[in-house]
């Protein structure tokens, strides 16, 4: 009985060790226009289960925001429909 309750935690010994894994290169913005981030933010409707979706761009230096649309749903078009507007219009 003592022999069952230790090999439940042997097999632990063998894992591996986590990966050392190297941070992501800072971001550093010295003036406007330079970095921006991103969000999409699920806002509410009237409809139980229906959301509308808050898509915007923020520049980081000066905490402005640069663009936002509202869609109706979440996909990689409408975000490239607001990076068009505001970054090549």
């Amino acid at each position: 009985m003592t022999n069952n309750y230790l090999d439940k935690f042997r097999h632990r010994s063998s894992t591996r060790k986590p990966r050392a894994s190297n941070k992501p290169n800072e971001l550093v913005a010295t003036a406007s226009n330079q970095v921006y981030c991103w969000d999409i933010t699920y806002l509410n409707s009237n409809v139980k289960g229906q959301y509308f979706y808050l898509y915007m761009y923020i520049d980081i230096f000066d905490k402005y925001i640069t663009g936002w649309q509202v869609f109706d749903s979440e996909s990689a078009e409408n975000a490239s429909l607001l990076t068009q507007d505001i970054f090549i219009a």
